[in-house]
């Protein structure tokens, strides 16, 4: 989901609020930095409902390559209820351990040894300048349904937008997973500046 230069290692946390229908619905905190050997470190928090009553905290690794090698998921609502998914990845598929703070089991999730996982968009702008036009297909893991999701991914070149009154130039980003398609705008380290996804519309905060 920043960079300061390629030569340093550096967090820049990017907050976005989350409207649906018009309406604020919650907030999202996002950083993403490259590792020492080359790969690829996201956080993210979601926070949704009236006194955050869901948060969800994600930190995803990948090698430098685009290869996921680990995500770890921590869900907490209001009630104080947790449900904790860590999914570590080998050539046969993720390999989840899963514990709502009364059990505590584990899940085995296949993926075709030929199938191609790496998230290599991750690294566009961040490290990597695409070409307009630019488009890779991989299947990336989600954590919410725990399956594999065949997601293709173009480069739509830049655009100007408007955000709280002031015209930007951001980097067009489309996805397209289950049918459904995410636009990202980006800025020209990669941060998010709007992502548009379905009945939400996340956007950079003042």
């Amino acid at each position: 989901m920043g960079m300061c230069a390629l030569a340093i290692l550096c967090d820049a946390q990017v907050r976005l609020t989350v409207k649906s229908k018009g309406a604020v619905v919650g907030s999202v905190e996002t950083s993403q930095r490259l590792t020492q050997d080359g790969g690829r470190r996201v956080e993210l928090r979601f926070s949704l409902g009236k006194d955050n009553a869901v948060t969800v905290h994600t930190t995803s690794t990948f090698d430098a390559n685009g290869n996921p090698i680990r995500k770890v998921q921590e869900t907490v609502t209001a009630k104080h209820d947790q449900l904790v998914v860590i999914a570590t990845f080998d050539p046969s598929g993720a390999n989840l351990v899963i514990n709502d703070g009364s059990a505590r089991k584990t899940k085995k999730v296949p993926l075709d040894a030929g199938s191609a996982r790496a998230e290599i968009a991750g690294f566009w702008l961040l490290r990597d300048k695409p070409e307009k036009g630019a488009s890779v297909k991989h299947f990336a893991f989600n954590m919410d349904s725990q399956a594999w999701d065949e997601t293709a991914t173009t480069y739509e070149g830049s655009t100007s937008i408007e955000i709280a009154g002031k015209t930007r130039t951001a980097h067009l980003v489309r996805s397209v997973s289950r049918g459904k398609t995410t636009l990202s705008y980006l800025d020209d380290k990669g941060e998010p500046l709007r992502i548009e996804a379905g009945a939400f519309l996340l956007e950079r905060a003042p």
